[in-house]
């Protein structure tokens, strides 16, 4: 029993105390010994020692060129860290712009104990200031793709020996830049983003943040493991990601099967934006939601399914004042089905809608963009209508090959009851045109494509005051051509002008400029033909219309251009050469028999007139604005009529000042009524810029007017002696027209003799330019006025005898 007494209990394990401390103690010794060991070793470690091996190491696993600016620095402790300083990381050779990472400073930190079994791992690498450039050539080769590296063939990861483990990264203040084959420029900023996972063969998690223009959003989710990126390990790379920021989500979701070079995916993409404005400087596009199914297949292009685009109500006056979206809805199945479209809302006061279908957008790809073997000749239907209030359009047909926008035949028809009322969704003011139809077909001439050249064919245009129709295409490249021939059946264009919007007040401007528009001359090649039945323009009616005028290689030409003129007929021609260094001008027209009448009222004069005049005006010369021009002009005018009879306040608008300066002022001569003209004529020749007045005369039962002197059209001055003599007088008295042409001035000269003999036959020939004409009636004889028919007997003598009155 005191034996039994006197023995020393054993613990709760069975095991003695001591035993107990002796095997505390060698764990402890056995963890001690390996972290001294490390320590010791660490302390000793020259991490430059080993930097040229780590850059040779980086640049064999690469491909590329690895530069480190500054020396690899190493901090102790129980994870001891290595920092470096300006990292950058190079591009593959090939035509790749840049760097593709450059860096501030890395920092890694490393775990002491599996560093004596060669495994090196990076608890944790943080990158400062990265910034990374993901570029792909039109050629397809991208720059993070380092398959072709040579340490990446077997897809191991070691350096000098040890073998490579990395459990998280950090970016801070990082930036990519987006460079894609089209070589748009695009980018986003990483102001944290961490990823953490267990091994470089464990999946990957994500989260942090990221910045685009000023919005910030949130990243978090979890991918497949970092060694997949070096050809590492087989199967499915999984992808679940998800970005929110300003209330909008994004959900990428699948899984991909060669994550290194981005093929083989299968993903799920849904977007959310309940208010699109909270993105940024975008419109106030609410409930907008975007989903699709994306895959990979041969080619470029992806394939995208169940494809779907939504938006609500939205309040879209940012874009254009009075605009609301009611609904959106874009649908398709697939690249190979139509894609539909159904849009409506309000501009204004007007409701608006677009509906309709475009055929399968595949066929809008190249076929270098489509998989191997797919069918590209399927032509893409187009079906859409639009209204916009009371205007509808619509647009119907078919595009033949539309990788090229080739064999294009789509009909154009469209009905605006007025004008004027669209003119809140034009963001101007437009005319009150009433009842306008159109009817064509948009197509591509011989079949270039419309990105070569487009057209309209079988062109009908009606309005209340305008019908016309015709053809028209224009050829695109670097020297466009415009071929366009129109037939205006009739024009009224009083009525039109009359129908345009009130002009605002002009804002206070520069002194006009006299410089030729002569540049556009040299955009491209035109004809143009055009033509009239009836056209009406200052309450005259000129019928039969004709002008053909092609522009090629600067030189512009305008011949002929024929006419029925109110009072006549009248044929002109004229071009602009600016194929030299200084344009060249030519100008010639031609009326044999202008009616007096209507050629009066064009320039404002009473045009109670009977009688015709002959005109005829050749002109040349060069500059390229009009002060030059004039300076230089040379040419003849020559107008001539005989017979005929003027108003008296003819001959009041254009000498009342001149007979004042005179002394001239017995009333007779300019008083109202009929005049007759024995005979009128002006000759003007230009040289160089100075026209010479060869002949000016008047004969009528009042007076007679001579004329002579010059006018500089360069300095536009005038030095012109105007001699009328009454009837009855045997002097003429003498004027000189001198001053500017924008202010004149008359001084009396001393009165001479009148000279005898007829003053209208030298005169007429002069001014007809050598042509033939009706001679003047014989001396003193003058044309009596054609008179009314008196009333027949029985018959109301005016309106209201008609009526009873």
């Amino acid at each position: 029993m005191s034996s039994a007494n006197n023995e020393t209990p054993p613990n709760r394990q069975g095991r003695p105390p001591r035993t107990r401390l002796w095997l505390l103690a060698g764990i402890g010794l056995l963890v001690a010994l390996p972290v001294a060991a490390g320590l010791v070793a660490m302390a000793r470690f020259n991490p430059n020692a080993y930097a040229p091996a780590l850059i040779a190491a980086a640049e064999r696993a690469t491909g590329r060129q690895l530069t480190l600016g500054g020396p690899v620095k190493l901090h102790l402790s129980f994870n001891p860290t290595l920092t470096v300083s300006n990292v950058t990381l190079g591009n593959p050779a090939g035509g790749f712009a840049g760097d593709f990472v450059t860096l501030d400073k890395a920092e890694a930190q490393i775990a002491l104990l599996p560093l004596l079994t060669h495994h090196l791992d990076i608890l944790r690498l943080v990158l400062e200031r990265p910034r990374i450039t993901l570029q792909t050539l039109p050629s397809g080769a991208s720059n993070w793709d380092f398959s072709a590296a040579p340490g990446h063939a077997t897809g191991t990861h070691h350096f000098h020996g040890y073998q490579l483990a990395l459990e998280a990264v950090e970016i801070r203040n990082g930036h990519v830049t987006l460079i894609p084959a089209s070589g748009q420029v695009y980018g986003f900023g990483l102001p944290r983003v961490t990823g953490t996972a267990a091994s470089l063969t464990a999946p990957l998690h994500l989260s942090g943040g990221a910045k685009i223009g000023m919005q910030e959003a949130q990243l978090s989710g979890v991918v497949g493991p970092i060694a997949r990126l070096s050809n590492a390990g087989a199967g499915p790379w999984p992808v679940d990601l998800s970005l929110t920021g300003a209330g909008a989500t994004a959900h990428l979701a699948g899984a991909i099967e060669h994550p290194r070079t981005g093929s083989g995916y299968d993903l799920t993409l849904s977007v959310d934006v309940p208010d699109l404005s909270a993105l940024g400087a975008l419109p106030a596009m609410r409930q907008l939601h975007l989903g699709a199914e994306l895959s990979d297949r041969p080619g470029p292009i992806p394939a995208v399914n169940n494809l779907s685009l939504t938006a609500g109500a939205s309040d879209l006056s940012a874009l254009r004042p009075g605009l609301k979206l009611q609904g959106l809805d874009v649908e398709m199945a697939s690249l190979d089905q139509p894609l539909t479209l159904q849009a409506t809302g309000q501009l204004g006061q007007d409701p608006f809608s677009v509906k309709g279908a475009i055929g399968a957008p595949d066929t809008l790809f190249a076929p270098s963009l489509l998989p191997a073997g797919t069918a590209t000749t399927a032509s893409l239907p187009v079906g859409l209508s639009l209204q916009l209030g009371a205007a509808k359009a619509a647009i119907t047909g078919a595009i033949a090959t539309p990788s090229t926008l080739s064999g294009v035949a789509l009909a154009i028809n469209a009905s605006i009851p007025d004008l004027s009322a669209l003119s809140t969704a034009a963001g101007t003011a437009l005319p009150a045109w009433k009842n306008i139809t159109v009817q064509t077909t948009l197509i591509d001439p011989g079949g270039q494509g419309l990105r070569n050249a487009v057209g309209v064919d079988s062109l009908a245009v009606s309005t209340d005051h305008a019908q016309f129709g015709g053809d028209a295409s224009l050829f695109l490249g670097a020297h466009p051509d415009l071929q366009l021939a129109l037939k205006f059946s009739n024009l009224d264009l009083d009525a039109l002008d009359a129908a345009l919007p009130l002009p605002t007040p002009p804002l206070p401007t520069a002194a006009p400029s006299w410089a030729l528009p002569l540049a556009w001359l040299h955009l491209g090649n035109a004809d143009i033909q055009l033509a009239a039945d009836s056209l009406v323009w200052h309450k005259l009616n000129f019928t039969a219309l004709q002008g053909h005028a092609t522009v090629s290689n600067g030189v512009l030409s305008l011949n002929p251009f024929t006419g029925e003129l109110p009072g006549g007929e009248v044929s002109a021609s004229a071009g602009i050469d600016t194929s030299k260094p200084t344009a060249a001008e030519t100008l010639q027209l031609t009326a044999p028999a202008l009616a007096l009448s209507p050629l009066l009222r064009a320039f404002g004069l009473p045009d109670t007139a009977q009688g015709t005049a002959q005109l005829q005006l050749k002109a040349a010369s060069t500059g390229d604005d009009v002060q030059t021009i004039a300076a230089g002009l040379n040419g003849s005018l020559g107008v001539a009529a005989v017979n005929g009879i003027v108003d008296g306040g003819v001959l009041s608008s254009l000498l009342s000042d001149v007979l004042k300066t005179a002394g001239l002022t017995e009333p007779q001569l300019i008083s109202p009524g009929p005049v007759p003209v024995r005979c009128a004529a002006l000759r003007l020749d230009a040289a160089n810029g100075t026209g010479t007045l060869s002949a000016l005369a008047l004969d009528t039962p009042r007076l007679t007017l001579r004329g002579s002197g010059t006018v500089d059209f360069g300095k536009q001055t005038l030095a012109v002696t105007l001699q009328p003599q009454p009837r009855g007088q045997n002097a003429t008295s003498a004027v000189v027209l001198g001053g500017s042409f924008t202010q004149p001035t008359l001084t009396a000269a001393p009165a001479t003799p009148a000279p005898g003999g007829d003053l209208c036959p030298g005169a007429l020939n002069l001014a007809r330019l050598g042509q033939s004409g009706p001679a003047a009636p014989p001396l003193g004889s003058f044309p009596a006025p054609i008179r009314a028919a008196a009333p027949q007997p029985g018959s109301p003598a005016n309106l209201n005898a008609l009526l009873g009155q």
